[in-house]
């Protein structure tokens, strides 16, 4: 009877090491299926591969960098004009505009 129990762990030993062997093999372990993001008012889709060469580029981050500076911008405006507890807010939007401005 010990016999029996210790063989049927030498089959638990040897499927687990060829599991391990399965998974040191070159197969990939991820789903290599490109994740794309439809585009809004648009039928076209983009893919990480488009969005990291459009990233890296200058000039798209320059836009970027403008379009979050007029929005605090305009943020900072509005709560400047709402006054009360979100002036204090409104003043940092604006010095996050300046700061933006800087850094493009």
């Amino acid at each position: 009877p010990s016999h029996q129990g210790s063989g049927s762990n030498c089959s638990t030993i040897s499927s687990n090491s060829d599991r391990a062997t399965m998974a040191d093999s070159k197969a990939p372990l991820l789903n290599t299926t490109a994740i794309s993001v439809p585009l809004p008012l648009s039928d076209k889709r983009v893919d990480l591969k488009a969005l990291n060469t459009a990233l890296s580029s200058a000039q798209t981050r320059e836009k970027a960098l403008k379009v979050f500076q007029y929005t605090a911008k305009l943020a900072g405006y509005i709560l400047l004009k709402a006054a009360g507890e979100w002036a204090s807010l409104g003043k940092h939007c604006d010095a996050l505009a300046k700061n933006l401005s800087t850094a493009r």
